[in-house]
C-alpha cells in the first residue's frame, strides 16, 4: 500500500507537468503507463483487502474487527484517490488531447473560409482520428492554393493574349501607313504638278489665241507671227509629251493603289476569320465551364447525401463551382470584347471599300485624262503643220488663219479638260488619304 501511495504520488507531477507544457501527447503515455496500472492494482487491493476483513470477522475479535474496519477505511480511501487520479487523467487527455486540437483545425478552417491561405494546420502527423482529419484540411488548404495560381495563371494569359492582339493590330496599320501611304502621297504630288501643268498648259493656249488674232490683223507680220506659233508649237508638244508621261505614271500609281487596298482588304477578310475562330474557341470555353457547373453541382449534390463524410469534398465542389461561375463571366466578356473588334473591323472593311472605289475613280480619270492628252497631241501637231506650212509662203496665212483659230479653241476645250481632271484627280487624292487616315485611326483604335 505504501509503494501504490508512492507510485501516485510521483505520477500526479509528470502528469499535471505535462498538462501544463500542453504536451497531449506525454500526458496520455504518462496515464496510459504509470495511471492505468495503478488504478488496477488500486482495485486489486481493494478486493483483497475486502476477503481478508471478510475472513476477519468470522475468526476475529472486537480488536480485529476494529483493525479491520481501520484497514477497510485505509484501503477505500486510497482506492477512491486511484479513482480519482484515473478520472482526472481520462479528463486531461480528452480536453488537451481531442478537444483542444478539434478547436485548432476548426480556427483554421475559419481563416481558410476567409481566404487566409498562410494557416497553419497543427496535427497532421498524427496518428488518430484528429489527424486525419488535420490532413483533410491541409489538402483543402492546399487545393484553394493550386485554385488560386490557376485563376492567376488565367489572368496573365488573358493580359497576354490582349497584349499580343494589340501589338498585331498596330503592325498592321503601321505596314499598311508604310505601304499605301507612299502611293498616296505619289498620288497628290502628281495631282499638284498635273494642275501646274495643265495651268502653264491654258496660258500656252492663250498664247496661241494672241498669235492667231495678230495673224489675222497684220499679215505683214505673218512671217513672224509663224515662226512665234511655230515656238509656241513646239513648247506646247513638248508640255503634252511631259503631261502624258505623267498622266501615264499617275495610271500606274492609281493601279499600284488600287493593288495595295485590295491586299489590305484581303488581310482585313483573314482578320475577320481570325476573330470568328477565337469567338468559337470563347463558345468551348463557355461550353466547358457549363459543364463543369453541372459537375460541381451534382458533386455538392453527392456530398451533402454522405453528411458529415462528405463536408470537405462539398466545400471543394462549392470552390469549383464558383471558378466555373467566374470563367463564365470572364467569357462573356471576351465575347463582348470580340463583338467590338468584328463590329470595328467591319467598319474598317466598308472604309477600304470606299478607299478601292475612290482608286478606281482615280484610274477612270486617269484615263480620259490620257485620252484629252492625246487628243491635245494631235490638235498640237495640226498646229505645228499649220506653222511650217505659214512659213514656205505668207500668201496661204489669210486662209490658214481660220485652221489655226478653230485648233486653238480645240486646244482651249482640251486644256480645260485637262484642268478639270487634274482638279478631280486632286481631290481624290486629299479624299484618299482622308480616308486612309480615319482607317488607320480606327484600325489603331480598335
Amino acid at each position: 500500500m505504501v509503494e501504490l501511495t508512492a507510485m501516485v504520488k510521483s505520477s500526479l507531477p509528470k502528469l499535471f507537468a505535462a498538462k501544463e507544457k500542453a504536451d497531449h501527447a506525454g500526458a496520455a503515455a504518462i496515464y496510459g503507463k504509470e495511471g492505468r496500472p495503478q488504478v488496477v492494482e488500486a482495485f486489486n487491493m481493494a478486493a483483497k483487502l475486502s476477503d481478508e476483513v471478510s475472513a476477519g470477522v468470522y475468526r476475529s475479535s472486537d480488536d480485529l474487527t476494529v483493525k479491520t474496519n481501520q484497514t477497510v477505511f485505509n484501503s477505500l480511501s486510497i482506492a477512491i484517490g486511484l479513482l480519482v487520479f484515473g478520472a482526472v487523467g481520462s479528463a486531461l487527455l480528452v480536453v488537451y488531447g481531442i478537444r483542444r486540437p478539434v478547436a485548432a483545425l476548426n480556427a483554421a478552417m475559419v481563416r481558410l473560409a476567409t481566404g487566409d491561405t498562410t494557416t497553419e494546420v497543427a496535427g497532421a502527423g498524427r496518428g488518430d482520428e484528429v489527424g486525419e482529419m488535420a490532413r483533410t484540411v491541409e489538402v483543402f488548404k492546399q487545393s484553394m492554393i493550386r485554385t488560386r495560381q490557376l485563376e492567376q495563371d488565367a489572368k496573365d494569359a488573358e493580359a497576354q493574349a490582349a497584349a499580343e492582339k494589340r501589338q498585331g493590330t498596330l503592325d498592321m496599320a503601321r505596314s499598311f501607313e508604310e505601304r499605301v501611304g507612299s502611293i498616296v502621297d505619289a498620288v497628290g504630288s502628281s495631282a499638284t504638278e498635273l494642275q501646274a501643268t495643265s495651268s502653264q498648259l491654258a496660258a500656252a493656249v492663250e498664247e496661241v489665241g494672241a498669235q492667231c488674232t495678230a495673224v489675222a490683223a497684220a499679215s505683214e507680220q505673218a512671217s513672224a507671227n509663224v515662226q512665234t506659233v511655230a515656238a509656241a508649237s513646239e513648247e506646247l508638244s513638248a508640255s503634252i509629251g511631259e503631261l502624258s508621261d505623267r498622266v501615264g505614271r499617275a495610271a500606274d500609281r492609281s493601279r499600284l493603289a488600287a493593288e495595295g487596298a485590295g491586299e489590305a482588304q484581303r488581310q482585313l477578310d483573314l482578320l475577320s476569320a481570325s476573330i470568328d475562330q477565337v469567338d468559337q474557341i470563347v463558345a468551348s470555353i463557355n461550353a466547358v465551364a457549363s459543364q463543369t457547373n453541372l459537375l460541381a453541382l451534382n458533386a455538392t449534390i453527392e456530398a451533402a447525401r454522405a453528411g458529415e463524410a462528405g463536408k470537405g469534398f462539398a466545400v471543394v465542389a462549392s470552390e469549383v463551382k464558383n471558378l466555373a461561375n467566374q470563367t463564365h463571366a470572364m467569357t462573356e466578356q471576351i465575347t463582348n470584347q470580340i463583338g467590338a473588334v468584328k463590329a470595328a473591323s467591319g467598319r474598317t472593311v466598308g472604309a477600304m471599300r470606299s478607299i478601292i472605289g475612290q482608286v478606281e475613280e482615280i484610274s477612270n480619270s486617269t484615263a480620259d485624262m490620257a485620252q484629252s492628252v492625246n487628243q491635245q497631241s494631235g490638235a498640237t501637231s495640226e498646229i505645228s503643220r499649220n506653222a511650217q506650212q505659214a512659213a514656205v509662203g505668207t500668201t496661204e496665212v489669210s486662209r490658214n488663219v481660220l485652221g489655226i483659230q478653230q485648233a486653238e479653241n480645240e486646244t482651249g476645250a482640251a486644256t480645260n479638260n485637262v484642268k478639270h481632271a487634274s482638279d478631280d484627280l486632286a481631290r481624290q487624292a486629299a479624299m484618299l488619304k482622308q480616308a486612309m487616315d480615319s482607317f488607320l485611326s480606327e484600325l489603331r483604335a480598335a
